[in-house]
Parts: C-alpha cells; structure tokens; sequence
C-alpha cells in the first residue's frame, strides 16, 4: 500500500506538467483603447484584458496571452505572426486582405462626431468636416477619410488634423477646445460619460455619424484554434454570464444578446 501511495505521489506532478505541455499557447494582439485596453501605472488592464482571462479561466485546452500592439502597427504585425488573434475587432478596419476569420459579434458600436457644446451650436456644424479641426485616433479607419489612415492624407485633405492615441484623447481634446471635431466610438464615450455624467452637457453629439462598426474576435486561419471553437467559447462565456458582467463593469451596452 505505501509502495502504491508513494508511485501515485511521485507521478501526480508529472501528470499537471503533462496538462500544462498539452495547453496551447495563442497570442492575442491588443492596442490602446479605452476601456478595452488601458495603461494604469506600469499595468494594462480593461475589458480586454478581463475578457483574456474569463476564456483562460472557461476552458483548458488554449492559454490566451496579451501582446500589446498600436492601432497603426496591427497589421503588420499580425503579418509578422507576433499574434495570433485580436479580441472586438471588425473586420473591415483593414483586415479583408489578411487570412482571418471573424467570430460571432461581441458588439456594435458607431464612430461619432462631436463637438463643444457652446455659441449655440446646431447641427449644421457638422456639415463641412474639411474645413474644421478635427482630432481623431491615430491608425483608426474612418469613413469620412475614406478609410485612409496614412497621415500625409490626412493632413492634405482636411484643415487640421489632431492625431492621437487613445480616444479618450479625442475627448479631451473637444472639451478643451483644442479641436473644433473629434471623432469617437460609441462604447468608449459611453464608458467616459458613465464614469462622468457631466460630459454630456459639454458635448453635442451629431446626429450624422462616420460608421457603424460590429466588434468580434479575429482570429489566423491556420489558428491552433478555429473559429468554430471561439464561437463555441463566447457561447459558454455569454451563457455563463461573464460577458454580461464585463459589459457591465464597463458601462457599456454590446447592444449584441
């Protein structure tokens, strides 16, 4: 009897380093936006993040791994294989040439255009965007730059063109006054006006807006996981109510079930 205690006391570690080998490693590409992916102090946190870890923590095949990337960079970089996903991504925001396919969606958002609310604006002010300064998220794709994300573009079409990176920037920037136009998504301004209520007298929100936009997985083709097997991961995590309490920490509606 001891003689079997002390084998199966000798093997178990062996048996959780075998589990540990058998856990494929995917790297998951993520940039600056909040509050998907935020910088606090030397750490990155927000709902990506979160997001990693709830399908770390609901499965045991696949270990997911955040590898920080930029806005104008993620293209090419996904081509270098530094990644092998990306988490609420669309599709359309330059990756139709790349062998990836989409997931399910996670969200839906809008690109919107704001401005001060001052001098009793209407939105007539949003009519002439070439001739106003406009700040916007540098490496993002809007529809009224025709999906060019080239700064030299930019900069010989419009006006004044304020590049940054994150939109939270975009923001202050309108409130400060320093840009007459900013450019942001849904979620983000969302998030920022559930954390600041105050925001939204300052701002006017126009009625037209740059694009709608639907947030899903990316994933390589050639993945040590197929898409079939992400879908099958949101559709646990959504079950099992760990988007829902994402959404929520965030203050933002997916405006996806």
């Amino acid at each position: 009897m001891k003689k079997w205690l002390f084998l199966l006391c000798a093997l178990l570690p062996l048996t959780l380093f075998a589990d540990e080998i058998v856990r494929k490693k995917i790297k998951v590409g993520g940039y600056m936006w909040s509050p998907f992916i935020e910088l606090h102090g030397r750490n990155y946190q927000g709902l990506t993040l979160d997001l990693i870890d709830a399908a770390n923590t609901a499965q045991g095949d696949f270990e997911f791994e955040f590898v920080l990337t930029t806005a104008e960079n993620r293209h090419k970089d996904f081509y270098h294989k530094k990644f092998d996903m990306i988490f609420l991504e669309d599709i359309d925001w330059g990756w139709n040439a790349y062998p990836v396919a989409a997931s399910t969606p996670l969200a839906k958002g809008t690109e919107l255009y704001i401005a001060l609310n001052k001098n009793e604006r209407t939105q007539v002010f949003f009519q002439d965007m070439a001739e106003k300064s406009i700040s916007m998220v540098k490496g993002f794709h809007y529809a009224f730059a025709q999906n060019n994300t080239n700064e030299a573009y930019l900069k010989e079409h419009f006006k004044e063109i304020r590049l940054h990176a994150d939109p939270t920037d975009v923001l202050q920037d309108v409130l400060q006054g320093k840009s007459e136009i900013g450019v942001i998504n849904s979620l983000t301004l969302e998030s920022e006006m559930a954390r600041n209520p105050k925001i939204k007298d300052h701002i006017l929100i126009g009625k037209k807006f740059d694009q709608d936009f639907v947030l899903s997985i990316l994933a390589r083709k050639d993945s040590p996981m197929t898409i079939e097997q992400v879908n099958l991961l949101i559709e646990r995590l959504k079950k099992e109510g760990m988007m829902a309490k994402l959404w929520e920490k965030y203050k933002m509606d997916p405006k996806v079930k």
